[in-house]
């Protein structure tokens, strides 16, 4: 049990481990949140899978992107960049919830901007692990972000339903929202140790980074029918499962 730990014994990991797992924790409540806003708001099980639709597309066609973006950019600044920028969009939505002027359209727009900066911020997160660990902790910091993410996949759905109840969808927004800037502001005092993976005669390569990875992943049957298979698994089980968790 003790070598579990043994990441959060280096500050640097965890003020960026208690920080994301907060913001895990809010965006749980988000989701609830959004489901039963949307459920109220217009009662159409199309409407919510449209907001799927937004959020998970732009993840999947900017992924490479982004992977490119951590190769030429320093992570946490990344990282620190992607939590205000949902903050900021969460906090709008909560404030147009809270007047009753919230639309659908607004919703739409939100998810795609999440799903924008997360193909950036996922890809930011994992390359930072080296960063802040010795080769040898890595253990501990990937088994507690993985039990971070499950802890709070089960204990958040029912919090959030508890908020919601208490609240209303607003009141869950603005945690979620408050969740972000928390999450930001554990990475300001660490943001120094994240320094540029490449040097500067390396910019300008972005898009050939791009066409070579297409044809890396494209080149290699075993990645493409994987990736395949795993996209319409994530669309055909995991978005209702995880709907159906969440009603």
């Amino acid at each position: 049990m003790k070598s579990l730990f043994r990441a959060l014994r280096y500050r640097p990991f965890a003020l960026l481990w208690s920080g994301q797992t907060v913001s895990r924790l809010g965006d749980h409540f988000y989701r609830v949140a959004l489901v039963w806003w949307v459920l109220e708001k217009t009662g159409s099980a199309t409407v919510m899978g449209i907001v799927l639709i937004f959020s998970t597309v732009p993840m999947l066609l900017f992924s490479l992107v982004g992977g490119v973006m951590v190769d030429r950019c320093p992570r946490l600044p990344l990282m620190l960049m992607s939590d205000v920028v949902r903050g900021v969009v969460v906090g709008l939505a909560d404030i147009l919830a809270f007047t009753n002027t919230l639309e659908v359209w607004h919703i739409y727009l939100i998810s795609m901007v999440f799903g924008l900066v997360d193909a950036v911020f996922q890809p930011a997160y994992r390359a930072a692990m080296p960063e802040l660990l010795p080769v040898d902790i890595l253990t501990s910091a990937n088994s507690l972000n993985s039990l971070s993410g499950e802890v709070s996949g089960i204990i958040g759905p029912a919090l959030g339903a508890g908020l919601v109840a208490f609240g209303g969808s607003p009141f869950a927004f603005a945690l979620d929202a408050l969740s972000f800037f928390l999450a930001a502001v554990c990475l300001l005092p660490i943001l120094n140790l994240s320094q540029p993976p490449h040097s500067q005669e390396m910019a300008g390569t972005t898009l050939r980074d791009v066409r070579e990875g297409l044809g890396t992943v494209f080149g290699v049957p075993w990645i493409w029918i994987t990736i395949a298979i795993a996209g319409i698994s994530n669309i055909t089980y995991a978005g209702p499962m995880g709907l159906l968790f969440h009603f």
